[in-house]
Formats: C-alpha cells, sequence, structure tokens
C-alpha cells in the first residue's frame, strides 16, 4: 500500500508543477462515403467523352436537316405542270393479251406435234399440227386488225398534232403581248393582272408540251 501512495503523491505533485494538461482537441468526423447507385454507375460509364458528344452532335446535324428538306411543304404545282404517267392505249393493251395468247397456243401445238412424231402417235401429231394451224391464221388476222387501225388513227393523229401547233403559235403570240406590253388592255392591267396572265401563259405552254409528247408516243406507237 505504502508503494502505491507513493506513487499517488508524486503524480499529484507532477500535476502541481505542470499545470492543468489542455484539453484534447476533438477530431473532425469522417465524411460519409459516397453512395453511388447503379443507375448513376451506369449511366457514368455510358455517357460518351465531351469530344465524343461534340462529335456526335456534328454527326446528326446534316441528318436531321435532310430530314427538315424531306418534311418541308412542297410548292404548289398546277395541275397542268404535273407530269402525267403513260398510260396504254386499250388497242396496243388488246393486242398485247391477244399476242401473248396466240404464240402460247401455237407453242403448245408445236410441242403436241413433236411429242406426237418422237412417240410414233399420228393423232397427236395431227391435233399438234391443227393447233398450230389455228394459231397461226390467228396471229394473221390479230396482225390485219392492227394494221388497219394504225391506218384509221393516222389521221386523226395528223390533225391533233395540227391543232397542238396552231395552239402552241397562239400560246407564243400570247406571251409575246404579254412581254411588249402590245395590247392596250396588257398596258392598263394592274400588276397582279399581269402575274395572273404569265402564269397562265405558262400553264398553257406546259400543257401544250404535254400534249406534244403524248402526240409523239402515240405516233411511236
Amino acid at each position: 500500500m505504502s508503494g502505491s501512495d507513493d506513487l499517488k503523491n508524486l503524480l499529484d505533485r507532477l500535476k502541481d508543477e505542470v499545470g492543468p494538461l489542455p484539453e484534447p482537441a476533438p477530431r473532425p468526423a469522417a465524411p460519409a462515403p459516397e453512395r453511388v447507385s447503379r443507375e448513376d454507375s451506369f449511366r457514368r460509364e455510358e455517357r460518351p467523352p465531351r469530344q465524343d458528344r461534340y462529335q456526335q452532335s456534328r454527326e446528326e446535324e446534316p441528318r436531321q436537316s435532310a430530314v427538315r428538306r424531306d418534311f418541308a411543304p412542297r410548292p404548289h404545282r398546277p395541275e397542268a405542270q404535273r407530269d402525267l404517267p403513260a398510260v396504254q392505249s386499250p388497242a396496243s393493251l388488246a393486242w398485247s393479251e391477244n399476242k401473248e395468247t396466240t404464240l402460247f397456243g401455237m407453242l403448245t401445238g408445236l410441242i403436241a406435234a413433236l411429242g406426237g412424231v418422237l412417240a410414233g402417235l399420228d393423232y397427236l401429231v395431227l391435233i399438234g399440227g391443227v393447233v398450230f394451224m389455228l394459231f397461226s391464221f390467228m396471229l394473221l388476222l390479230s396482225l390485219f386488225g392492227y394494221y388497219l387501225n394504225f391506218r384509221r388513227r393516222a389521221p386523226d393523229s395528223h390533225g391533233l398534232a395540227e391543232r397542238v401547233d396552231a395552239l402552241s403559235r397562239k400560246v407564243e403570240m400570247l406571251s409575246s403581248m404579254a412581254a411588249t406590253g402590245g395590247a392596250r388592255s396588257y398596258q392598263a392591267a394592274s400588276p397582279e393582272r399581269e402575274r395572273e396572265l404569265e402564269h397562265k401563259v405558262e400553264e398553257l405552254r406546259v400543257l401544250v408540251k404535254t400534249l406534244s409528247r403524248a402526240v409523239e408516243q402515240q405516233n411511236g406507237k
């Protein structure tokens, strides 16, 4: 006991000599670890660098402009300025169908006759020969009818071509009058009236070109 008492006395003396000890400063609390969800980490991984994003945006600009041009409203075009599809005449359509049927019949008769010759069957050769001759006669009749229709249609197309030429000359005369202002009514007309007249003349020109093209196609057939 004496030893412990001596130690206590010695400690008390040291405390008195040194004085009260300063209290230890509190340590700052460590920051809590940042909680990153799986979605945020996935977004950070999927997000491209800033340079790649800039390059990707520059590459997408031409595509967006092309899409805007595709969806841009088209200017109104009158019916006369629209390209008319080439329409076959009923005569040419009937001729093509009859030609295919006749050629198929001739080929069938020829095959039947050749089969009869190879097999040694006289009746099959006779049937094939009759069928071949029948369809050959039909082909000759079709060609003759097509020739007659072509001759009958030639004067009509010639008259139509003359009317188209006369109409084109009238259109050229009207356009020259509108351009030079030779007529008094055109001189006294307002700018809106002149623009309307020019628009009508342009429609007539397109109509004449369409008619002349149709006449050329009809003559080519």
